[in-house]
């Protein structure tokens, strides 16, 4: 009888799913900073593209639960 965890599995993709969810958070100001000279935003439309970024993810919960 094998003493595996049967949790093991999905710990390894919930850990997994965390680490993208925040590399592609961080991508997200490295982006917005070098889209900002190329497309000459300014601060307010910086913070729209943020506002935009999170606000899917309120849209994507709320389209869940």
């Amino acid at each position: 009888m094998s003493n595996r965890n049967p949790f093991k599995n999905a710990f390894g993709l919930l850990t997994s799913l965390f680490f993208m969810w925040g590399f592609i958070t961080v991508m997200n100001d490295v982006l917005i900073n070098t889209f900002k000279e190329i497309f000459e935003l300014g601060p307010t439309q910086r913070s729209l593209i943020q506002m935009a970024f999170f606000g899917a993810f309120f849209v994507f919960l709320c389209y869940i639960f």
